[in-house]
């Protein structure tokens, strides 16, 4: 046995096991045929690639017997069950990765007896992939520009485009020789004129006090202690004393408000990671008199594990209706939260969204997105100011509780002429192919998409791209050539 591979990020190297594989051409070919009846033979409808299986037949050279039954627990470990496909790099052909998953047959029994067995690993894809592509394809500010891509591969790739908005857009196309996909709608200058729907009031990134005040209640305990700003976030420097909730509180106008239609989104965290902590963090959305209009809020009250909820409400403590009161999917869901709490309301209609925020890549998931009709008018007064408050449970250990980010927009209804702008300068829009999916700053955000536009693959060789205005953004394309 000669050779070795990588799998999830581990060198079969690591268990002291030689390693032979057997590795086909390609994936076998599934053709799909139509009969008729009475008719000799079929209509060839089209073929699909099926799933790639890699033979791997492994030895493990162990010191001892107790070094032995060390590495049969670190390789089960390494060939556990996985809910999505993994890495998967072979030494002879460092180039070109795999994704895939161990087979659920794999002999682990006859490699823990005799120290000798095989196993499968399966590509659902089918597919190899080389290396991450970056190229910049269109910028007005000077880059090196190069709109022509080149996939070196022998299969179709779909890409990811990224564009760093400069100026106001009410559009986004990018173009290639056979697709192209559009974001918003063109501005005809002789009949219609851009608009600013979201109309951004506030916003502040918490690194400092100004402007702020002392808020004058919270929601089932009191206001204490003293909130400080670290540069990058507000947190307590401490939370006072009290047998109930208990920490501080400060609140700030909305300028240019009140607001009828309007989104406000807030950045905090909660992290909660021990079982033994306890804690919350609240956004109030109040009127001129300081009456809760709304409240959004996380919270972990329970006394031995770490479970956070949230909560998005409309109203006062007396009168009231709770959009969301909940964990997510799972009591873990919303644990060590970093994320987004949103609500808004147009019209007659409240939506309430809660997402944490991959810190590294910005995408929200996790997501919970629920509406609720007013129909009645109860909950109709209008925003004046906004406060936030990060509070201890009597004397139980606090959970770190943070606000990173406040913005609140005006949402103004657009008439037959007016083109609603969809980005704004320093926006991030991500355009990705694969997963079919457009973001802005992280957040999903399909329903930009012109329908007739497609997520569209880079072919065989080279593709043109395009893009219109020119003027918008600095966009780079993100791709891996592909081979079948």
């Amino acid at each position: 046995m000669s050779g070795g591979l990588i799998f999830d990020g581990i060198h079969s190297s690591t268990f002291h096991v030689m390693v032979k594989s057997v590795k086909p051409l390609r994936a076998p070919v599934i053709n799909r045929f139509i009969t008729i009846p009475n008719r000799d033979g079929a209509y060839l409808e089209g073929a699909n690639l099926d799933v790639l299986a890699f033979a791997i037949e492994i030895g493990i050279k162990a010191d001892s017997p107790i070094h032995l039954h060390d590495l049969k627990r670190q390789i089960a470990y390494w060939l556990r069950p996985r809910k999505e496909a993994v890495p998967l790099i072979f030494d002879e052909d460092p180039v070109h990765m795999y994704y895939g998953v161990p087979d659920g047959a794999a002999d682990l029994e006859r490699l823990f007896r005799f120290g000798k067995g095989s196993f499968a690993i399966l590509i659902p894809d089918s597919h190899s992939h080389g290396q991450e592509n970056t190229q910049i394809i269109n910028d007005p500010i000077g880059s090196i520009v190069n709109d022509i891509i080149v996939n070196h591969g022998t299969a179709d790739s779909y890409p990811l485009f990224r564009a760093t908005i400069l100026e106001p857009i009410t559009l986004l196309d990018i173009i290639s020789p056979d697709a192209y996909i559009r974001l918003g709608e063109p501005v005809d200058l002789e009949k219609e004129v851009p608009f600013v729907k979201e109309e951004r009031l506030l916003w502040h990134q918490c690194n400092n006090l100004t402007g702020w005040s002392t808020a004058s209640f919270v929601d089932g305990g009191v206001v204490a202690g003293t909130m400080v700003s670290d540069s990058t976030k507000f947190q307590a420097s401490g939370y006072g004393t009290g047998s109930a909730w208990h920490g501080p509180a400060i609140k700030t106008s909305v300028p240019n408000g009140p607001l009828v239609d309007f989104k406000v989104d807030a950045l905090v965290g909660l992290q909660n990671g021990k079982g033994d902590l306890v804690g919350r963090v609240e956004v109030y959305l109040l009127d001129d008199a300081n009456k809760a209009i709304a409240k959004m809020a996380l919270k972990d009250t329970s006394s031995s594990i770490s479970a956070v909820a949230g909560e998005m409400r409309i109203g006062d403590n007396t009168i009231n209706h709770f959009l969301l009161s909940e964990y997510g999917d799972a009591r873990e869901s919303w644990n060590n939260f970093y994320g987004m709490l949103r609500i808004s309301r147009i019209g007659k209609k409240w939506t309430a969204y809660i997402a944490k925020i991959d810190s590294k890549t910005g995408k929200h998931h996790t997501r919970r997105t629920v509406t609720f009709l007013d129909e009645d008018s109860i909950f109709n007064k209008q925003v004046s100011q906004i406060a936030v408050h990060v509070g201890q449970l009597g004397t139980r250990k606090a959970a770190a509780a943070s606000i990173y980010d406040i913005k609140a927009f005006r949402i103004n209804q657009p008439t037959d002429v007016q083109i609603p702008y969809i980005a704004d300068a320093g926006d991030v829009i991500e355009i990705d192919h694969k997963e079919k999916e457009i973001r802005v700053n992280g957040e999903s955000r399909n329903d930009i998409k012109e329908f007739g536009g497609s997520f569209f693959p880079f072919g065989v060789g080279e593709t043109q791209l395009a893009v219109n205005p020119p003027s918008a953004a600095t966009v780079e394309a993100i791709w891996r050539d592909k081979w079948v």
